[in-house]
C-alpha cells in the first residue's frame, strides 16, 4: 500500500484547521494533518508548539475554538474523554503517571472495563496478566499500584490502553522513566500494533528514538504546522532546524570555569534505596550521578535536600550539615529542583507568577502583611529573563512542560544556591528548551557554585557534566570522566553487579 492510498484510508484520523486559543495565547493555529494507519507518526515541537493542545483534543480532554478531527471518515461531534475513548477508540497514555495508587495493577488496568456485573478477580488477574504478557512485562496483576516503580506504573498505562482495544494509540514522552531494555520492548510492541493496522501517534523529545521508530514525522512550531519527514530520510540537524527555526549552538567544553576545592562532600550516606555512597563535588564543577531506575540515584539527590531519610556524613564547605527536612537544606543554601514536577514542584492552583516567586513571600513580607506588588515586579522580571512563555497571570498547568520548568529553575536561581541538586532537569522538555537549562547550569556552576544532576539521559549527562558518578541496585560502581566517557562506558557501569563494584 502507498503512502497517497494510506493518507486516503477511512481509518485515517485527520485533523483539518485546528485553532485553540488560551487567553492571549494561540495554541493552535490552522492546523491540518493525517495520521494514518500502520504507521508510527512522530509529532514533535518545541515546549509550548502545540504538541500537547493537539493530543488533549483528540482525547477529549478539550475542544478544539474551530476545525474539525475526523476518525475512520467520521467526524467528531462530541469531545470527551468518554466518547473519544468508546466511541472512536482512542487511548492516550500520558506523560504524567494517572494511575489509583491504592488499587491493584488488574484494577487499574481494567478500570471502567471490569468483566461481568460482579467481576471476579481471578477473571481480572487473568485478563491482566495477558494483556501485560503483551508487552513482556512481569508484573503481578495483584500487586498495589503505588508499589510499582516509575517504569512499571508507565507500563501499566500502556497494558490499560490495550485492554481498550484502541484503534488510536498516543503516547507522550513514554520511554522518559524506561530502561533501555524497557524502551527496546515497548518500540517492539508498538511494531506489531503498527503492523495489525493501529493508526500510532509518538511525542518525544529523543530525536534517536524518533529516527529509529516513527515511519513519519510532522513537526509543529508555534502552534503552526510547519514541516514533515519521511523518518527514514530525516537527519536530527533537519528536525532540530524545524523545530526551533535556527541552529543550535554546539556543545562548548572550555566554557570559562575555574573548579575549586570540594564543597560538598559526602560520605557513607545510606538510605532505603541507596547505601554506602560516598562523592564529591568542587566549587564550580557539574557532577552527574547516572544509574537505571532501580540505582537510588533519584533518592540520593532528595536525601541530601532532606526530602528522603538518610544516614551518614554530609559536608558542605567543610561544615557538617544535620538535613533532616528540605527546610534545614534551604536554611543552608541548597536548591532542588525535582523529576516530578506537577506533583513535587508545582502548586497547580497558583498562577506562573505566585509559582515563580513563592520562594521569596517570607523575604517580601513585613508585619505579616505580603507586598504583593514587589512579587508581580520580581517575577515578571523572572519570567522575561527566562523567557517563560504563557500568561503569568494563569494557571501554571496551563503552561508547557518546558516552561513550567524553566519557572521552577527561575525560583531556585534566584536565591542564588550554593549547592544546586537536580533530578531529570530536562524530561519532557524540548531540545530548545533543553539547551536553555544546560546554558543556566553552566553559569551557577561558572558562579562558584556546586551542581550535582541526576539524569536519565545519558548524553544529558556527558554534554553537561565535568564527572559522572554511576550508580547499581544502591551502590556506587565506579565515576568516569565526562569528557572523554562513552555511552558504553556508563551503561556498562550502570549494569555492572554490585559484588563486582570496587570497594
Amino acid at each position: 500500500m502507498t503512502e497517497d492510498t494510506l493518507l486516503q484510508s477511512p481509518l485515517t484520523l485527520r485533523v483539518s484547521g485546528l485553532c485553540k486559543r488560551f487567553g492571549g495565547v494561540q495554541a493552535l493555529n490552522d492546523v491540518s494533518l493525517d495520521f494514518p494507519p500502520g504507521k508510527i507518526t512522530a509529532v514533535l515541537g518545541e515546549n509550548g508548539a502545540g504538541k500537547s493542545t493537539l493530543m488533549t483534543i483528540m482525547a477529549g480532554l478539550q475542544r478544539p475554538d474551530s476545525g474539525t478531527l475526523t476518525v475512520a471518515g467520521t467526524a467528531v461531534s462530541g469531545y470527551s474523554p468518554s466518547q473519544m475513548l468508546h466511541e472512536h477508540r482512542i487511548a492516550l497514555v500520558p506523560q504524567e503517571i494517572a494511575l489509583c495508587r491504592d488499587r491493584t495493577v488488574a484494577e487499574n488496568v481494567l478500570l471502567g472495563r471490569e468483566p461481568g456485573v460482579l467481576p471476579s478477580r481471578r477473571r481480572m488477574n487473568e485478563q491482566t496478566r495477558a494483556l501485560l504478557e503483551q508487552i513482556d512485562t512481569p508484573i503481578d496483576p495483584r500487586q498495589d499500584a503505588g508499589l510499582l516503580s516509575v517504569a512499571e506504573q508507565q507500563l501499566v498505562l500502556i497494558a490499560r490502553a490495550l485492554a481498550r482495544d484502541c484503534r488510536v494509540l498516543i503516547l507522550d514522552e513514554p520511554t522518559t522513566s524506561l530502561t533501555p531494555n524497557e524502551a527496546s520492548r515497548l518500540f517492539a510492541l508498538l511494531r506489531r500494533l503498527r503492523d495489525r493496522g493501529t493508526t500510532i501517534l509518538y511525542v518525544s523529545h529523543r530525536l534517536p528514538e524518533i529516527i529509529e521508530l516513527a515511519d513519519l514525522v510532522h513537526v509543529l512550531r508555534d502552534g503552526r504546522h510547519v514541516a514533515s519527514f519521511d523518518a527514514a530520510e530525516v537527519t536530527t540537524d533537519r528536525l532540530i532546524s524545524a523545530m526551533v527555526g535556527r541552529e543550535l549552538a554546539a556543545a562548548v567544553r572550555d566554557d570559562g570555569r575555574t573548579v575549586g576545592s570540594p564543597l560538598l562532600e559526602v560520605a557513607n550516606l545510606s538510605a532505603a534505596a541507596f547505601s554506602g555512597v560516598s562523592l564529591t563535588v568542587c566549587a564550580g564543577e557539574i557532577v552527574g550521578v547516572a544509574g537505571l531506575p532501580d540505582s537510588g540515584s533519584n533518592a540520593l539527590v532528595a536525601a541530601l535536600f532532606g526530602a528522603v531519610p538518610a544516614t551518614g556524613d554530609v559536608r558542605l564547605d567543610g561544615v557538617r550539615l544535620r538535613v533532616r527536612s528540605p527546610r534545614d537544606a534551604m536554611r543552608a543554601g541548597i536548591g532542588y529542583v525535582p523529576a516530578e514536577r506537577r506533583s513535587q514542584a508545582l502548586f497547580p492552583d497558583l498562577s506562573v507568577n505566585d509559582n515563580a516567586t513563592v520562594l521569596d513571600v517570607e523575604t517580601s513580607s513585613r508585619f505579616g502583611l505580603v507586598n504583593h506588588r514587589r512579587l508581580r515586579r520580581m517575577g515578571k522580571a523572572r519570567l522575561a529573563e527566562y523567557d517563560v512563555r504563557g500568561s503569568s497571570g494563569g494557571v501554571v498547568t496551563g503552561l508547557s512542560g518546558g516552561n513550567q520548568q524553566k519557572v521552577i529553575l527561575s525560583r531556585w536561581l534566584a536565591r542564588e544556591p550554593r549547592l544546586l541538586l537536580l533530578d531529570d532537569p530536562t524530561r519532557g522538555v524540548d531540545v530548545g528548551a533543553k539547551s536553555e537549562i544546560h546554558d543556566r547550569l553552566v553559569d551557577v556552576a561558572r558562579s562558584g557554585a556546586a551542581v550535582l544532576m541526576s539524569s536519565s539521559d545519558l548524553p544529558e549527562l556527558l554534554r553537561v557534566c565535568d564527572r559522572i558518578v554511576v550508580l547499581s541496585r544502591g551502590q556506587v560502581t565506579g565515576a568516569v570522566d565526562a569528557r572523554t566517557a562513552t555511552e558504553q562506558e556508563v551503561m556498562a557501569l550502570a549494569t555492572r553487579s554490585v559484588a563486582a563494584s570496587p570497594a
